[in-house]
């Protein structure tokens, strides 16, 4: 005759598997999680350097423009206006490619891959 702790054995048994199968996908996810962010961090870093670079070289273009204008007094563009309107195209430039570079959605990837454990979970448990 089988008392009540032989039925419980293989339940705790099952059990402490399911808590450590558990703590590893928790484990394994924090970890890509993690190198997700800090590979979003790093791309934005260089997007915001660069968008920063593309304000300070159009304020600077725009600036040498309009200092040229006033002070010009021949019909031909001039030297300084020439360099701003060269700035103020590599302003440009500068701002798309950091726009570009931006990171379009950080957290997708990690709530597509929690998304697809909870379904691989519960394909698997039914």
């Amino acid at each position: 005759m089988q008392g009540p702790s032989d039925h419980r054995a293989p339940t705790t048994k099952l059990l402490g598997q399911a808590m450590t199968a558990a703590r590893d996908l928790a484990s394994a996810e924090m970890t890509l999680a993690r190198d997700d962010l800090t590979r979003a961090a790093t791309q934005s870093v260089a997007a915001v350097l660069l968008l920063g670079t593309a304000v300070v070289t159009a304020a600077s273009g725009m600036q040498l423009m309009l200092l040229s204008a006033a002070f010009a007094r021949q019909r031909e563009p001039s030297r300084p206006m020439l360099l701003g309107f060269g700035l103020l195209s590599l302003a440009v430039i500068a701002g798309t490619v950091g726009t570009v570079m931006l990171p379009s959605n950080p957290l997708g990837g990690i709530r597509e891959r929690l998304a697809e454990n909870a379904r691989r979970i519960r394909r698997d448990h039914r």
